[in-house]
């Protein structure tokens, strides 16, 4: 029986958090607090996607799928997940070109993840490259981009890029964020920092995870940089600013999670040589810890161990995420634009770009992990039995008759067109009123700007779509 069927339960991978970093710290925050927080009600259909039906590359056939939505892309278009158990790389894509249906990504046991996607459909994560010589053994894994309907693509990596880590080691070696325009991609990898000799094994290898950044040229992207001196000149928030941090604050361990609209920050967790976890953001190449989990004060023992993460930033440049402290209570916050830190009764996951915050139950879904800025799709995942315990499930709430996805960003600079796939018709640009009439004439759909028209359960054939704009009425031909 393969390993899909020989998982441990999500709540319990969460203790395995220092091995797989993959697992999102976010959920933790969930074992801590339960957010029951609402923000302004939509109409929100919730898709449970825990009975969803796929086949592996053996052809053998699940009637369940166990896993968590992580990101959704900023239009609301998107979203990208991946099992959360161990021992399977099963991954997949939701658009609302097919709500109701996932594209499976990956339906191998090679280690491959999904992270983030923008608002072109571009997906950023993981893949492993198998290893020629032995198909039986583990090959490379390598941070990398793709589409739905491409191959992946690998990110170039640095001289110093670690193959022996990129091979020992899970979904470390990963692109973890990308600007919704595809601009930018925020990640990180194994770099080498030299080698020592062991008297048990020899030479061993001595690498650093650390957070790297590509920028969009052409066709690809290049490595635009590798932040290998954040111990420099890094700054610790105490007092109510930013300022010089002791030389005892170490960077090991970068893990990010989200990266700003202009690529200029970017949001995760510092793992300092001590193993303190420590909420942290990079600004134009420099390190501000937000806390410090006091490494410098004991020598044999942390002052806490438990820390958190910056886990998003928004529009405005505010930086959301949480802090556990030695005593387990735990800190929910805010630092603003301008370095102020507040502080709240809840988790927030993710913020609209009107402002509106998400918590990290929401709606009936209880485990929301990301938002688009219009704040018609939220995603993350549901808890089901799994028979031995609970694992959580992709599931999502979407908002068609609020959704905006359809509209491009540069909307009132383009000229209306349509966009026909998977049975879903969307119109873009600025208009009045669709409608969508079929070979005889007869009207089969219409509605304002911002709806989108299913005809999937129309006959197949020609249809026509009659778009009425401040110009004049547009004509379109499309078929099903």
């Amino acid at each position: 029986m393969k390993s899909m069927l020989l998982h441990a339960s999500f709540l319990y991978s969460l203790n395995k958090i220092s091995i797989d970093m993959r697992k999102h710290l976010l959920s933790l925050a969930v074992m801590l607090t339960v957010c029951t927080a609402m923000v302004n009600a939509q109409n929100y259909k919730m898709y449970d996607f825990s009975n969803y039906e796929w086949e592996d590359e053996y052809g053998d056939i699940y009637d369940s799928m166990w896993g968590i939505f992580y990101k959704a892309s900023a239009n609301g278009r998107y979203a990208v997940g991946a099992d959360t158990m161990y021992g399977s790389g099963v991954c997949f894509l939701w658009s609302v070109f097919e709500p109701d249906d996932l594209t499976i990504i990956n339906n191998t046991l090679l280690r491959v993840s999904l992270a983030d996607v923008s608002d072109e459909g571009v997906i950023v994560g993981s893949f492993e490259v198998p290893n020629p010589e032995d198909p039986e053994a583990l090959g490379v894994c390598y941070p990398g981009w793709r589409t739905a309907d491409s191959e992946w693509h690998q990110l170039p990596v640095p001289d110093n890029f670690s193959e022996y880590y990129a091979t020992a080691q899970e979904y470390i070696e990963e692109a973890r964020a990308i600007t919704p325009d595809g601009m930018y991609i925020a990640g990180n990898m194994h770099i080498t920092q030299g080698y020592k000799e062991n008297p048990l094994f020899g030479t061993v290898e001595s690498a650093y995870v650390l957070p790297c950044l590509w920028t969009k040229k052409a066709d690809g992207y290049e490595l635009t940089k590798v932040y290998d001196e954040l111990y420099k000149n890094s700054k610790v928030y105490k007092d109510g600013a930013f300022v010089d941090g002791p030389d005892s604050v170490t960077v090991q361990t970068f893990m990010v999670y989200d990266i700003s609209d202009d690529g200029n920050t970017i949001v995760g967790v510092n793992t300092a040589g001590t193993g303190g976890q420590n909420p942290a953001v990079i600004r134009n190449g420099q390190l501000y810890q937000i806390f410090d989990c006091g490494e410098e004060e004991y020598a044999d023992e942390l002052k806490n161990f438990n820390g958190g993460v910056c886990n998003h930033i928004d529009k405005q440049g505010n930086v959301y995420g949480y802090y556990q402290l030695k005593d387990k209570s735990v800190k929910f916050f805010t630092l603003t634009s301008n370095d102020e830190l507040v502080y709240h009764d809840e988790f927030i996951v993710c913020t609209t770009a009107d402002g509106k915050e998400i918590p990290q139950s929401f709606n009936g879904l209880p485990y929301t992990m990301s938002c688009s800025d219009d704040g018609s799709l939220v995603v993350g995942g549901s808890i089901v039995s799994a028979g031995f315990g609970s694992v959580n499930a992709p599931a999502l709430l979407w908002d068609e008759e609020s959704s905006t996805s359809i509209q491009r960003p540069d909307a009132e600079d383009i000229n209306v067109d349509v966009d026909f796939r998977g049975g879903q018709l969307f119109v873009n640009g600025l208009y009045k009123n669709a409608t969508v009439y079929d070979a005889m004439g007869r009207e089969v759909a219409a509605g304002g700007q911002g709806r989108s028209f299913n005809l999937a359960s129309q006959p197949s054939g020609v249809y026509i779509v009659k778009v009425d704009t401040k110009e004049g009425t547009r004509t379109f031909k499309i078929g099903n």
